[in-house]
């Protein structure tokens, strides 16, 4: 009677990992000294794209060895969008009738949308607040913050010059 016991995998590795969301897939393996012939599994999976935290399991299956379970996690945190030159700066118009509006200038961040809450009909004259409110994977990356601005809508200004005026002559006739 013999009593064989089994060998026990050394030197394999499962790192941590901390990363910055952006939409593909972060994925951890076994490293190491892994057998040739090992199978190895991860029962909760070993790929993740979304913000959250992730715990993951490896098993390590290999013929005369002991299995040897590893752990590590993954964290992916929110991405913060790309603002680039976005600018949402007030203006000035003279008084006309029609209403005004302002819009963000620049590119919007891809998958980002933009409505815009106003104070007042803006069509008399005034200052009026325009908000800007962003819209967006608010899942995976950080919120974008409102932006401000204002309308201000001057009085219109007659050009006395250009009135003409034509001297006309009455005669009563009682």
């Amino acid at each position: 009677y013999f009593n064989i016991s089994k060998r026990e995998l050394t030197d394999l590795y499962l790192e941590d990992m901390n990363v910055t969301y952006t939409g593909e897939y972060y994925e951890v393996k076994v490293s190491g000294n892994v057998p040739k012939d090992a199978v190895i599994t991860y029962p909760n999976g070993n790929k993740f794209k979304d913000v959250g935290k992730y715990e993951v399991e490896a098993l390590i299956y290999e013929e005369g060895f002991n299995v040897k379970k590893l752990t590590s996690t993954i964290i992916i945190n929110k991405a913060t969008y790309d603002l680039g030159s976005m600018n949402f700066s007030d203006a000035t118009f003279v008084y006309d009738g029609n209403p005004k509006s302002i819009m963000v200038e620049g590119e919007l961040p891809k998958g980002v949308s933009v409505s815009y809450v106003y104070s007042d009909f803006v069509k008399s004259v005034g200052v009026y607040e325009v908000t800007a409110k962003f819209h967006g994977d608010y899942d995976n990356y950080e919120i974008i913050p409102d932006m401000k601005a204002t309308i201000t809508i001057t009085k219109a200004k007659y050009n006395i010059e250009e009135i003409e005026f034509e001297e006309t002559v009455f005669t009563y006739d009682g």
